[in-house]
C-alpha cells in the first residue's frame, strides 16, 4: 500500500476546520486504511485526515493493540480533572512539550460501518482523542501553549516552514 504523505506545519489545511463526513463513500472507505498505514509507518499513535491533506472529520488512533477509526468525532463531556503530559505531533516533527488536557472525556463518533456510538476514554486514549479532534478543529499543540513558549520554539518552527516549502 502506498503511504500517504504527512502534512507538515505550516500547511494551511492544518489551521482549517475539517468538513463533516456525510455518506461514507468508496473514497472515504479507501482513505481510512491508508491513514492507518501512514500513522503506523510514521510511528504515530493517532492521525487526523487533515494531517494527510484531506479536510474531512476522520481520525485513526492506536488504542493499545487495537487500531480504531472514527468519523465525525465530537467531545460531549470533559472531566474537570486535568493532567499535564508530553505530546508530540507528526505534523510538527521533533517538537515535544507538556500539554494540559482533561483526564477523561466522552466522545460521540460514527464508526466506519455507520453506527453512532458514545465512547468513554481516560488516560492516554483520552489524550490521543483530544489531540486528533483538535486537528479537526484546525488546532495544533502549539496553539495549546503560552505565547512565550511558542516564541522559544520560533527557530524550530521556522525550520519546519523551510522544510515544508521544499
Amino acid at each position: 500500500m502506498a503511504s500517504l504523505e504527512i502534512t507538515i506545519y505550516p500547511n494551511p489545511i492544518l489551521a482549517k476546520k475539517a468538513e463533516a463526513v456525510g455518506d461514507v463513500t468508496p473514497g472515504i472507505k479507501e482513505l481510512m486504511p491508508q491513514m492507518v498505514f501512514a500513522m503506523q509507518e510514521n510511528d504515530g499513535i493517532g492521525l487526523a485526515a487533515p494531517q494527510v491533506n484531506v479536510s474531512k472529520r476522520i481520525i485513526v488512533i492506536q488504542d493499545g493493540e487495537e487500531v480504531k477509526t472514527y468519523i465525525n468525532p465530537r467531545i460531549i463531556h470533559k472531566s474537570r480533572e486535568k493532567h499535564l503530559d508530553e505530546e508530540g505531533c507528526l505534523s510538527l516533527p521533533g517538537i515535544f512539550f507538556d500539554v494540559r488536557r482533561p483526564s477523561s472525556i466522552e466522545v460521540e463518533v460514527q464508526t466506519p460501518e455507520g453506527k453512532l456510538v458514545k465512547i468513554k476514554a481516560e488516560g492516554l486514549t483520552a489524550r490521543i482523542l483530544q489531540h486528533e479532534i483538535d486537528h479537526l478543529e484546525g488546532k495544533l499543540i502549539i496553539n495549546r501553549i503560552p505565547f512565550w513558549r511558542r516564541w522559544k520554539l520560533r527557530e524550530q518552527l521556522q525550520e519546519l516552514k523551510n522544510y515544508a516549502i521544499r
